[in-house]
């Protein structure tokens, strides 16, 4: 009887925790739907782009590459006085190193 006992209670419980776990699923979703319903609003969306236009316009006049494709780069020579880009060697052969190169 006692065995019996103890495996409803912990098939009871297991069915709240199930029920808990679906119920916060639940609210999850509502409040996704929520979400997802206030940025088809249009005022929002204004207001989004406006202060998206303003972030651009603060931290890129500081940072002009702070939102740039990660792949991208920036190499900025500038401290060398007779920097030129047209000696910068875009092909060249690849040279063997020995032991004592490396």
């Amino acid at each position: 009887m006692i065995k019996a006992c103890s495996i409803h209670t912990y098939h009871i419980t297991t069915l709240i925790h199930g029920k808990q776990f679906h119920l916060h699923d639940l609210q999850n979703h509502v409040s996704f739907y929520r979400i997802d319903k206030q940025l088809q609003n249009l005022f929002l969306q204004k207001k989004i782009i406006y202060l998206q236009s303003k972030i651009e316009q603060q931290i890129c006049s500081d940072l002009p590459n702070a939102f740039w494709k990660r792949k991208q780069h920036v190499i900025d020579l500038s401290y060398e006085g007779t920097f030129s880009e047209k000696y910068i060697p875009i092909k060249a052969r690849p040279i063997q190193m020995n032991a004592d190169l490396k």
